[in-house]
């Protein structure tokens, strides 16, 4: 069966429990194709096809990375608007299978900020022995927002973690929590001996709101050797408005003498920022 009949016989079909195992049965043995636009129609039912939960958990095995992509999408489709699937989703996070809890994972993204009371698990994942399920996990902590706040301690600890990946998004997650008690635990990194630790460090206070007394701790970034470091501390200040006035002699004094571009535009725009704010 090709797509175009698939479509057809769904269109001809009013009985929902027909479709349903019409569009299951294209999941197990169908051409990518016509398994993508059953995903579609499953994704587009909603709460109705809640029932198809397991069909769509061995999806995560199929051989194409963008079937199971899709299986993953329609998931968090159908928590989001049914969230009594979510504690399934939950559950499924202990597989022993790494494809399985990675594309959960990707379908409590889709679900948004219904599947807070995944929280704990996924900061348990911060600790699994596979980097792109640590990563996915950071990724899915930061999606939350501030509703993953009692994450912030797990993943400050990521900013650590040996995988660039976890790093980055754990760095990215930390910045959307906004979570203004981690910044005693921030201040430290600014001296860490890895470089990218201290990038993510300043990248991240940059982002938090009302924190004038960093400032200080800032300044010395902004004539570093690194280009990429100079860059993200102008732009950090320049996110801190006038709570960064103290700083701009010394934006001003690297704007004269900056060599890089992008550091330079980044200078020029925070000097703005701040000046205007």
């Amino acid at each position: 069966m090709n797509k175009e009949e698939l479509q057809e016989l769904v269109e001809q079909t009013d009985d929902m429990t027909e479709i349903l195992s019409l569009l299951v049965s294209v999941l197990k043995r169908e051409d990518n194709e016509t398994k993508r636009y059953a995903l579609q129609v499953l994704g587009e039912m909603g709460a109705k096809a809640s029932c198809a939960l397991d069909n769509l958990f061995e999806v995560f095995h199929d051989n194409d990375a963008e079937i199971r992509y899709c299986a993953a999408q329609v998931l968090g489709q159908i928590a989001e608007k049914a969230p009594i699937v979510i504690p399934t989703l939950i559950e499924s996070l202990q597989s022993d299978s790494e494809e399985v809890r990675y594309y959960t994972i990707n379908a409590l993204l889709y679900s948004g900020k219904k599947a807070t009371e995944a929280i704990p698990d996924l900061i348990q994942l911060l600790q699994d022995e596979n980097d792109k399920v640590r990563a996915n996990a950071a990724n899915a902590l930061g999606s939350m927002e501030e509703e993953a706040r009692s994450a912030a301690p797990a993943l400050l600890v990521a900013l650590k973690d040996k995988s660039s990946d976890v790093r980055y998004y754990a760095m990215h997650s930390l910045r959307d929590i906004k979570e203004r008690k981690i910044v005693p635990s921030l201040i430290p990194l600014l001296q860490d001996g890895d470089p990218e630790t201290r990038l993510y460090a300043v990248h991240i206070l940059g982002k938090i709101e009302n924190i004038p007394e960093v400032v200080p701790l800032l300044i010395p970034f902004i004539a570093d050797e690194n280009a990429k470091m100079r860059s993200v501390t102008a732009n950090a200040l320049g996110e801190m408005g006038r709570d960064a006035l103290c700083a701009l002699f010394f934006l001003k004094e690297q704007q004269e003498k900056e060599w890089d571009k992008e550091a330079k535009s980044t200078l020029d725009k925070s000097i703005k920022a701040i000046e205007n704010f």
